[in-house]
């Protein structure tokens, strides 16, 4: 099993909410049996010691937003958001053998970065010790002196917490437990170039991709791309990418950038080399049309937040800082696989081919008056959204459905 030395000693580990748990099934070596203890750290000194260990567990496939560096950064710039930081830390035999980053709000218990990235999930080397984590989880959080919701927003289906949980709640029987599809996850294959990515789309998306770059070149020969991933400008290139960004939010509402929090994260972990931060700035000139913030992680592209200028429209200037990347991506970076991040938009569609996989929402109740009545609240409605779809359904306006609440004020939008 992977595992890593303690970073610091376990009496150094704070202790904000007191716990003294071990549960979990016990594991031998040599006859001795251990079972799994459970630490809590909940201040940002004590995590800040524990870098060394959790980037030795995460694996190089895992996400950018489960890295040490975007957890600390969230922690950090979020930390009048949440009621508590508490992260807890699964330990064998003095081993540690997994992270689980939550913040405690209202009668809740999240999981860190939730409400800002997609992607949530446990911080492990393997399924055994995944599931040995989440069986310890349970049963702390049975014994919590607090009763509260586990509330798990966007986890991957390919990640190591959804898949355990799933596995769990078949061995459980007395657990009240919501589950839901949150949104698609576009994803795509990059074959090594540009043109071989091409060849891969169908006929008419090949076609319109084809004649964007073309029509590009022809009516601004000048027009540039810079993709700035270190250095000193690098900081100078997120400032301007944010500006743009905020200033050309084409949905309404308002761009998460406008929120100096997110920008804050952005700034702290742009320099990490675990995350693989880049900012992508296509420009006429010294004006910007397009510009695109992302992660290179394990081969994979993470595409975080793009948009671009309304007056260079027919141009398709989004579609085109897409593309330009792909012979930069897999040279320089060596990315075989681009990321959409969660989102059904047209666009990602069109770029992957329908090929996508699936982030979900998973809630876990205490038994208790109280939460038996939020559980069946949730099943209520849920039943009467899928009536409700049955019937715009039969009747053909679905799809008109889908396309106004997707244009509905505040919704939120990458």
């Amino acid at each position: 099993m992977k595992a890593v030395a303690p970073a610091i000693p376990a009496d150094r580990v704070d202790r904000g909410v007191p716990i003294s748990c071990r549960c979990g099934e016990s594991e031998s070596h040599g006859g001795q049996k251990y079972p799994i203890v459970i630490e809590i750290i909940s201040e940002m000194s004590a995590l800040s010691g524990q870098q060394g260990a959790w980037d030795d567990l995460l694996p190089i496939e895992a996400a950018p937003f489960s890295t040490f560096a975007w957890t600390h950064a969230w922690y950090a710039e979020f930390s009048a958001f949440y009621d508590e930081m508490i992260v807890l830390c699964f330990r064998r035999a003095g081993l540690i053998r997994a992270f689980l980053p939550l913040y405690r709000l209202g009668r809740e218990l999240r999981l860190a970065g939730d409400i800002s990235c997609d992607y949530q999930d446990l911080v492990v080397g393997q399924r055994d010790d995944a599931d040995e984590a989440v069986a310890a989880l349970i049963e702390w959080w049975r014994r919590e002196r607090k009763p509260c919701v586990l509330r798990f927003e966007k986890t991957a289906s390919t990640g190591f917490l959804l898949p355990a949980l799933r596995r769990r709640m078949e061995k459980e029987q007395r657990l009240l437990r919501y589950e839901r599809c949150f949104m698609p996850c576009p994803r795509v294959a990059l074959p090594g170039t540009l043109d071989a990515y091409l060849r891969s789309l169908p006929r008419k998306m090949r076609g319109d991709c084809r004649r964007a770059l073309k029509k590009l070149d022809q009516q601004l020969p000048a027009v540039s791309l810079d993709i700035v991933d270190s250095g000193p400008d690098l900081e100078r290139a997120i400032r301007c990418a944010a500006e743009f960004h905020v200033q050309k939010f084409r949905r309404n509402g308002r761009s998460p950038l406008a929120d100096s929090r997110l920008l804050g994260v952005l700034e702290r972990v742009a320099y990490d080399p675990e995350a693989g931060f880049h900012v992508s700035l296509l420009r006429d000139g010294d004006r910007l049309m397009a510009v695109d913030f992302g992660f290179s992680r394990g081969g994979t592209y993470y595409g975080y937040l793009t948009g671009f200028d309304e007056d260079y429209r027919k141009l398709a200037p989004g579609k085109c800082l897409l593309l330009r990347r792909i012979d930069a991506w897999t040279s320089r970076f060596g990315i075989r696989e681009l990321d959409f991040l969660g989102g059904d938009e047209a666009y990602k569609k069109g770029f992957t081919g329908g090929r996508e996989y699936q982030v979900c929402s998973i809630r876990l109740f205490p038994l208790g008056f109280r939460f038996l009545f939020e559980w069946s609240c949730l099943q209520v409605i849920r039943t009467a959204k899928r009536r409700v779809k049955a019937i715009l359904v039969r009747f053909g306006w679905w799809e008109s459905f889908l396309h106004m609440s997707r244009s509905a004020p505040g919704r939120r939008s990458r």
